[in-house]
């Protein structure tokens, strides 16, 4: 086999290596990209586990690919391998911001939901011809919370705002009637609040993080993937070449040009 043939096989040879580590750094940034939007419909930390172990592999990939590169085509697998990195950033940013939000709906939500419940028992025991109508705004902020908490639709969180100040309304417009229910209605409002502002909070730290995902982490993965499949498509339409060398390298080393 002559001289230019050897080298354009050794050539080719590494292109069909480069084009397989790139494929497995391709196919686990796409399990990353999965995983976190799994994350984000579950805020399952095991999801997040996952992202960060394919991302740890997308990155490896690429470093492995660099000694294998010169040139330009080493610019590019810099290029990609600082995007997986900042891609990663970004996605821990989302996971902290669904952390946040785990927490608050744990500590200022939640427990306010029991709290409200039974403070909403003792207004009925105390007076329920005047505070019923009051229970039952109450009642259906409980309903609009819980349902927005599973859903993450906005405008269950509205319809639990709304709730929330028809009862501090008819509050408002009960005025004192006599100590006893006078005290019961003090101690509710308490609760009241701390539900309502809990629940704002843990409604503005999801909406961030959704924010986050959707509007920076989910356009920069996108990119960076339509990228690299276009790099992956050039590596793989080089490696065709491999095949029309073998039946060069048949007939001699005729024609071969020379490898620079």
């Amino acid at each position: 086999m002559g001289s230019p043939v050897k080298q354009y096989f050794e050539y080719l040879s590494k292109i069909a290596e480069l084009s397989h580590v790139v494929g497995c750094a391709l196919q686990n940034y796409i399990a990353a990209r999965t995983c976190i939007r799994d994350y984000v419909i579950s805020a399952d930390d095991e999801h997040y586990a996952e992202v960060e172990e394919r991302i740890k592999l997308a990155i490896n990939a690429f470093l492995e690919a660099e000694p294998m590169v010169e040139h330009e085509t080493l610019d590019e697998i810099r290029k990609f391998l600082d995007s997986v990195r900042q891609w990663a950033v970004i996605a821990r940013q989302v996971h902290d911001g669904f952390a946040s939000y785990r927490n608050i709906v744990q500590n200022k939500v939640l427990i306010n939901f029991g709290t409200i419940t039974k403070a909403s028992n003792v207004l009925l025991q105390t007076s329920a011809s005047l505070t019923m109508d009051m229970i039952q705004d109450v009642q259906a902020a409980n309903v609009a919370v819980m349902s927005y908490l599973f859903s993450g639709d906005l405008a269950l969180a509205e319809n639990a705002q709304h709730a929330f100040d028809a009862a501090k309304a008819k509050m408002a417009s009960m005025g004192k009637n006599n100590e006893q229910i006078d005290a019961a209605l003090q101690a509710f409002s308490t609760c009241l609040s701390q539900y309502a502002v809990g629940f704002r909070a843990a409604v503005e730290s999801r909406e961030n993080a959704y924010t986050v995902f959707n509007e920076t982490l989910a356009p920069l993965g996108t990119q960076v993937q339509d990228d690299l499949e276009d790099f992956y498509d050039w590596l793989a339409e080089t490696q065709k070449g491999i095949n029309e060398l073998k039946v060069l390298a048949e007939h001699g080393s005729k024609g071969f040009p020379a490898v620079h």
